[in-house]
């Protein structure tokens, strides 16, 4: 019987080369940098310990990289994203340059003694919130109308992003189940062996303590 060192030093060599291509192979050109099998094993180790990066945004940017129209689409997003984003603040800044107005006079108008004349000014100030209330309706209104297109834009994106990269996960696991498979069949085998191989010299030992 060998001894556990030797069969433990085998089957980590049957591990190396169960997750190493073979010399000389080369990784499919076809397929994304994402999904080649080049990573070492202390990689793969490495990465089920923190958790997987964001694999759906590494193949979709493959894809962007690869497809006009999506590279196209992507510059159209961050050319609207960047405009969108300095319109917007004017937009903020406008409407809390008034709110801090009003909210300010209200203040300030309590400190008026004269309540006659502290209603008086409190009249005018509410008037005139009123009316810049009614004046900025369809800014309001555009405002919002904005910010369901955004949630409409994130929530179709992210279905182009699924859609652009399903039929690249499947062909994946189309070209790499059977490969796979075998590996893991492999180890499935050489895992029984030395179960029953340590499990015969546990039993041995077991009898010569008796």
């Amino acid at each position: 019987m060998k001894p556990p060192s030797l069969i433990i030093a085998a089957f980590a060599i049957l591990l190396s080369s169960c997750s190493n291509p073979p010399a000389g192979s080369k990784p499919d050109q076809a397929m994304p940098k994402a999904l080649q099998n080049d990573e070492k094993i202390s990689d793969v180790i490495s990465i089920k310990r923190m958790g997987y990066g964001n694999l759906i945004q590494e193949l979709y940017d493959d894809a962007v990289s690869k497809d006009p129209e999506l590279e196209k689409l992507e510059k159209e997003l961050a050319a609207f994203n960047e405009v969108k984003g300095d319109s917007l603040t004017k937009v903020e800044r406008f409407k809390a340059k008034s709110v801090e107005f009003y909210s300010s006079g209200s203040n300030l108008s309590e400190t008026i003694a004269d309540s006659t004349l502290r209603k008086k000014i409190s009249a005018i100030l509410e008037a005139s919130n009123k009316q810049y209330q009614s004046k900025t309706n369809k800014l309001t209104r555009l405002s919002k109308f904005i910010e369901q297109n955004e949630a409409d834009i994130k929530d179709y994106h992210t279905m182009l992003k699924l859609m652009v990269t399903l039929p690249v996960i499947e062909k994946y696991q189309n070209q790499q189940l059977l490969e796979v498979t075998k590996t893991a069949n492999g180890i499935a085998k050489s895992a029984e062996r030395l179960k029953g191989n340590t499990k015969s010299l546990a039993d041995k030992f077991e009898r010569a303590r008796k």
